[in-house]
């Protein structure tokens, strides 16, 4: 057995740091939680006024939050809806394979 452990210290963010307000976030993240909860509302219009929203913003590409919501929202009354969630949510996972499939590449 070794004599010296592996010791890592790592250090934590504070969980409770206010140092950063809602002020001091890009301002984006503001609308893209917006659109998110107008994905919720029982009106179509509001629903399809916020995937568009989202889709301008690239809220997907950005906040894993977008994904989470878009796969949760495919059960959409709505067919054409539902298939404009899913084809946002492929366009990232999409994105995502290519490039994992880069950082493999040895040559």
């Amino acid at each position: 057995m070794d004599a010296d452990p592996i010791i890592a210290t790592i250090e934590q963010p504070d969980s409770n740091d206010q140092s950063q307000t809602i002020h001091q976030k890009p301002k984006h993240c503001q609308e893209i939680w917006e659109a998110l909860e107008s994905l919720t509302s029982p009106d179509l219009m509001n629903r399809i006024a916020g995937l568009g929203r989202i889709t301008e913003l690239k809220g997907s590409c950005r906040y894993p939050l977008v994904i989470y919501v878009l796969v949760s929202r495919i059960t959409e009354p709505d067919i054409e809806l539902r298939m404009a969630y899913c084809e946002a949510a492929w366009k990232y996972f999409r994105a995502r394979l290519a490039r994992s499939q880069e950082s493999f590449r040895f040559f």
